[in-house]
């Protein structure tokens, strides 16, 4: 059977969120998927973490001996990406039941979609449950069916697809790029990322964009949850100085292409 779903995985060390995450996509997917892992520049004990927890599921490896940033080590796994569905994963994540199944179910079905996005957990991001609930008050409504303190993840997975089943909410902002899936149509139509975003930050809203320009649609599923621990390989690498500095350039970079243009 045929590959159905690429799953793009960049990642600097902190292997045990890796091998995590790679253990519970192999636990909860159904569809033929293939992993895309790109080391940008791991140290050799930590490659060899992943490595083993590769084993017995199809993947592909491109290791970097330093550290080229996400876009650059995007951009290399969608190089190698053959599979009729695309996904940006970043390794600080744990998927749950038919997540992907759910996502490319969307995608089939939703009027000119170019891309979409589950709900993350508390602390997730732009996409995170808290953050959506203060934003649509529908949805607090209903979430607070449901006890988030003392549910587990994949319970509130579970009560997300019961409650929402089917259904996802167009976003007129950008999405964080934590969990992506979009059809190889799409990617064919926008292509790469802009590399001028170089290590990281606002290449997700740029891509965003040139979907939105392209007459396309950007998404979110409610009835998919994905556990996120935001910015873990940000916080472990860079100074929140160097972090600073990165956003303002990387802003800057997007608002001369899309603002000031």
């Amino acid at each position: 059977m045929s590959v159905k779903i690429d799953i793009l995985i960049p990642a600097v060390n902190n292997s045990y969120f890796t091998c995590a995450l790679i253990k519970s996509i192999k636990n909860t997917t159904k569809i033929p998927f293939n992993i895309i892992y790109i080391d940008n520049g791991s140290e050799a004990s930590e490659f060899n973490n992943v490595l083993i927890s590769l084993q017995d599921i199809n993947h592909l490896i491109i290791r970097n001996h330093q550290n080229l940033g996400f876009v650059k080590a995007i951009n290399q796994g969608l190089k190698l990406s053959t599979a009729e569905y695309i996904c940006f994963q970043n390794n600080d994540t744990l998927v749950f039941e038919n997540c992907f199944e759910r996502l490319i179910k969307h995608l089939d079905n939703l009027p000119n979609v170019g891309i979409i996005s589950p709900i993350a957990s508390e602390g997730g991001g732009k996409q995170g449950i808290e953050i959506l609930k203060s934003r649509w008050s529908w949805l607090d409504k209903e979430i607070s069916r449901i006890d988030l303190c003392r549910s587990s993840h994949a319970d509130i997975n579970n009560f997300l697809y019961q409650r929402f089943q089917n259904q996802a909410t167009e976003v007129n902002t950008s999405l964080a790029f934590f969990s992506v899936v979009m059809s190889r149509r799409t990617f064919e139509r926008i292509g790469y990322l802009d590399e001028r975003y170089g290590l990281g930050l606002y290449e997700d809203d740029d891509y965003c964009q040139r979907i939105v320009s392209a007459g396309l649609k950007l998404y979110i599923a409610l009835d998919v949850y994905v556990w996120h621990l935001a910015s873990t390989t940000f916080k472990s690498i860079y100074s929140d100085n160097k972090i600073m500095n990165l956003m303002i350039e990387n802003q800057k970079i997007f608002e001369d292409k899309w603002i000031n243009a």
